[in-house]
């Protein structure tokens, strides 16, 4: 299962979307996320991976997923968010070539980048990124997966959804941005990027929202 898992996830495509898409950054990250991932079924060991220290837990939770039950064509199962959640990278992907839409969205309007972003689930960020995935959907609340990153502080995750496509200055439906939501967390690194890539520092959340 180790080989077949390793060619399974050798996808020169992966790479030249992200060419086509005018990334070359996020193209050189995915390729290194694969790489790792690679690594996950052969070493127990922690692999490095992009700026930090990237455990199995990071998105390597495949040995377990490989085996997932697949369902037919229609609404998106329980199971795909549950396994972005999770960074479950090989249970997205089968889903994926099954046919789920990768900008598919469960009950309160989440994507999979969305689940991914707020778990801090950084590999499978990247991942979906590449497979095409809507850095400025908003869920019902009007989040974004940008808000949630910056809500857990997650400054790889931050930087690949701006690199994406997120609107730096995307508002909730309560007024709160992705520099509010920094801020209020104390994630200074976060805040610091999130102003360089043109975050407005004037903005204020909503009177509702400090209630």
């Amino acid at each position: 299962m180790v080989a077949q898992e390793a060619v399974f996830f050798q996808s020169p495509e992966l790479a030249d979307l992200m060419r086509k898409a005018g990334s070359e950054a996020i193209a050189k990250k995915c390729a290194a996320a694969e790489k790792a991932l690679i690594a996950g079924f052969t070493k127990a060991s922690t692999e490095s991976v992009f700026s930090g220290q990237a455990s199995r837990s990071d998105g390597w939770a495949v040995a377990a997923a490989a085996s997932a039950a697949l369902p037919g064509s229609g609404a998106p199962p329980t199971e795909f968010f549950t396994a972005a959640e999770r960074g479950e990278l090989a249970t997205i992907d089968r889903f994926l070539v099954k046919g789920v839409d990768v900008n598919a969205r469960d009950a309160r309007g989440e994507t999979a980048l969305m689940k991914a972003s707020q778990n801090a689930q950084t590999l499978l960020v990247y991942a979906l990124l590449a497979k095409g995935a809507d850095a400025k959907a908003t869920n019902q609340d009007g989040r974004t997966a940008l808000l949630y990153a910056a809500l857990v502080g997650r400054l790889e995750v931050v930087e690949a959804l701006l690199d994406g496509g997120a609107e730096v200055n995307a508002r909730s439906n309560d007024g709160a941005t992705a520099l509010i939501i920094a801020a209020e967390g104390g994630h200074d690194a976060v805040l610091k990027v999130l102003l360089a890539r043109g975050a407005d520092g004037n903005a204020r959340t909503s009177m509702a929202r400090r209630r």
